[in-house]
């Protein structure tokens, strides 16, 4: 199932998301998961709601049940209730939005980074008011009072000519094509496999040649020129993924198509999920005490079998046990242990002789 979205991805809804340049917010809401829902009025169209849950941001059909509203999204209603988005750009070719509202107390701006563990910033005039979730690491800090710092950006791969896009690629540090398109660029792994794809190029490529950089950017073109054909990939019941139009690497397998990649994802993420129970869990925890119980018990029984097969085998030969010990106690006295240690290599019973007098016999 799709963990999260790409930059390419979050392309296409921006595009979505237009609609709602210069609606009014009527309200904010977040349910149990934790998602924030922020329901616009559109005039001639009435309510609709983008829905922000970690690393994925949607237009949804409808509003989930709500719990009380926590902190953060107390701040938002205090800050942003009644306010208009006047604009919404993505930053950039990363997984950040930038929303801007206008409200009575003047310009007030969100980001939602789309990586990560996901992350909410509303911003005052540069300076932060408050996040989903603090953060406080090497190269920024995520808190009230703090002024808000976007992470280290790549080159914006929307923005690249044939020139700029050769130059990043030369400058990338993945060792192979397609973990340079993927991970240095920023593409994505499933798009820069498309991209190696259509294109015709050794995506485990270390050289960079000329004709193989002129071919991607090509058809790179291209594929941000598709349109949206919006695709859930099934394996039988199961969702695969979901993406903003039919990839090559769709071909032979099950999908369902949707208008917009926002109806796609909403259908996909907004399944309800059956949540066990507390007797449930107990249930599941001591079925697992007793299959571990079971597992040692058959470990034990197995240990049993094996101690009673060597038992009986000493058993019978001890007859033979009992003549061997005799007759190495008095080698030992008679020639001594170093001389009894090299008679014994001769032996078809005593496999070795220890320092200190121990034997090692074999019962075949």
């Amino acid at each position: 199932m799709k963990k999260d979205i790409s930059a390419i991805e979050l392309h296409y809804l921006v595009k979505e998301f237009s609609i709602l340049e210069d609606c009014r917010l009527n309200s904010i809401y977040q349910n149990e998961d934790e998602a924030i829902f922020l329901v616009f009025h559109k005039p001639n169209t009435g309510k609709v709601i983008l829905k922000i849950n970690r690393n994925f941001i949607y237009l949804a059909k409808a509003k989930e049940s709500t719990e009380q509203p926590k902190g953060f999204c107390m701040l938002l209603r205090k800050y942003l209730e009644n306010s208009r988005l006047r604009a919404l750009n993505q930053v950039g070719s990363e997984r950040i939005l930038e929303f801007e509202f206008e409200t009575k107390e003047g310009q007030k701006k969100v980001y939602v980074e789309l990586f990560g563990q996901g992350n909410i910033v509303l911003c005052d005039a540069g300076k932060i008011v408050g996040c989903f979730r603090d953060l406080e690491d090497k190269e920024r800090i995520l808190k009230r009072n703090e002024i808000y710092k976007l992470p280290t950006q790549r080159p914006d791969i929307f923005e690249l000519n044939l020139s700029s896009f050769k130059e990043a690629m030369r400058k990338a540090k993945q060792e192979t094509l397609v973990k340079k398109l993927a991970s240095d660029l920023g593409f994505g792994g499933m798009y820069a496999e498309e991209l190696c794809l259509i294109a015709n190029v050794d995506k485990k490529a270390h050289v960079l040649e000329e004709e193989t950089l002129e071919k991607l950017f090509s058809c790179f073109g291209r594929i941000l020129s598709r349109n949206v054909e919006a695709t859930i990939i099934l394996d039988n019941e199961d969702i695969q993924d979901i993406t903003p139009f039919k990839l090559s690497s769709h071909q032979n397998k099950a999908t369902k198509q949707f208008p917009t990649f926002s109806e796609a994802l909403d259908f996909a993420l907004s399944r309800p999920v059956k949540k066990e129970s507390k007797y449930e869990k107990e249930i599941k925890k001591y079925q697992a005490i007793v299959a571990a119980q079971d597992a040692t018990m058959k470990k034990i029984a197995v240990d049993v079998e094996e101690n009673m097969k060597i038992g009986n085998k000493i058993y019978e030969s001890f007859t033979t046990i009992d003549a061997v010990l005799q007759q190495a106690r008095e080698a030992k006295k008679k020639i001594g242990l170093k001389a009894m240690k090299e008679k014994a290599k001769d032996s078809k019973i005593i496999k070795d002789v220890k320092e200190d007098g121990k034997l090692i016999i074999c019962l075949e």
